[in-house]
């Protein structure tokens, strides 16, 4: 079950776009919390449980909420975007060349320029008509088919530009910034980010109207250890485009910038067990992130952690493992150096990490 908070309405342009669809199911006696659930009913005909979405202001009484077809009220407030690990820039940037470009689009007088380029493309079609080797494949082609089927016609080569229209051909290069060379977007890395910039800038042509929530799996697939980082800053500070998000992720930089949020580690504890922690981040932890050192991410992917203070400890503490037990970090250990004395006072005196341990057989 969701709650939510709808006080801020007057100022928060998301709260409008849902109190928008919510209509009926909410009366002004019960304030400004709103829940939004699910409900999986078992149908012992069909021997399936069927999910059914409720909402309202008062619990006891929820509304289920209107649905046509396979979707409901809330799809019209919110989107769910979800980002593959091995998202594609090809095609990525060929399924969504209609809306970035929209050629049905007169908010440019590009008229004259468009003539231009039909004439150009028509002149360029006709040379290639023209080339011997393309006219022998044409004539050869064109009696392959008669043998097949007799019919009064011919095959002609086409070029995709006059046939699909000038943007069929168009790729994105790199060019970087007082330099005329255009580079290949070749490395996985560049471009993986260059199709996030894609989604995000369709995202935002596309559904301004909507509450956005992505799903990001794995994003630091294919992203060298200083991109996780940079993307980490726009996970966590750019509310623009990530506003709402859930990502999964074995890496520590994704987490750099974390703050004000809730990390949930799944491990298993046996081979079908499995065991999540709920780690509540808020907001002072801000205040005191940057006196932390930054390994306190790697932390959190460990089983048990060795705080210790210093460099000089630190040497003598790996030393000390790797005597006694050398795959301590295989097994889930991790030492931490937290420069002196300031962590342990500042994690006591804010409670900045809040844990709270759920088993799943």
């Amino acid at each position: 079950m969701l709650t939510v908070d709808l006080s801020d309405y007057d100022t928060s342009e998301d709260t409008k776009k849902l109190v928008s669809q919510i209509k009926g199911a909410r009366s002004s006696e019960n304030g400004d919390i709103f829940f939004i659930k699910l409900e999986s009913i078992y149908d012992e005909k069909e021997m399936f449980g069927n999910p059914v979405l409720k909402w309202g202001d008062d619990l006891e009484n929820l509304q289920e909420i209107p649905t046509r077809g396979v979707s409901s009220s809330l799809d019209n407030v919110f989107k769910v975007v979800y980002v593959n690990p091995l998202i594609n820039l090809e095609q990525t940037f060929s399924k969504n060349k209609a809306i970035i470009f929209n050629e049905g689009d007169n908010e440019h007088d590009d008229t004259e320029l468009i003539n231009d380029i039909k004439g150009l493309t028509s002149e360029v079609n006709n040379k290639i008509g023209q080339m011997g080797v393309i006219r022998e494949f044409q004539s050869a082609i064109t009696e392959e088919y008669k043998l097949l089927k007799n019919e009064g016609i011919l095959i002609e080569m086409k070029s995709e530009m006059a046939i699909k229209g000038f943007f069929s051909d168009i790729i994105p290069y790199i060019k970087r910034e007082d330099d005329e060379n255009y580079y290949p977007t070749g490395g996985d890395g560049r471009r993986k980010l260059l199709s996030y910039s894609i989604l995000n800038h369709v995202n935002k042509i596309q559904y301004s109207d909507k509450i956005l929530i992505h799903l990001i799996e794995e994003p630091e697939n294919s992203l060298h250890r200083s991109l996780q980082i940079a993307l980490s800053k726009q996970l966590f500070e750019n509310e623009s485009i990530y506003k709402y998000f859930f990502v999964s992720t074995h890496s520590a930089e994704i987490l750099y910038y974390m703050e004000d949020t809730r990390l949930i580690r799944i491990y298993s504890k046996e081979k079908v067990e499995c065991t999540s922690y709920l780690y509540n981040i808020d907001v002072s932890y801000k205040s005191i992130k940057k006196k932390l050192n930054r390994a306190l991410s790697n932390a959190l992917f460990a089983e048990k952690v060795l705080m210790i203070e210093g460099p000089s400890e630190k040497v003598l503490f790996e030393k000390v493992m790797s005597e006694i037990n050398p795959d301590y970090e295989l097994n889930g250990g991790f030492i931490l150096e937290v420069g002196g004395t300031v962590f342990c006072k500042k994690k006591v005196q804010s409670n900045a990490i809040k844990t709270t341990e759920f088993s799943h057989p």
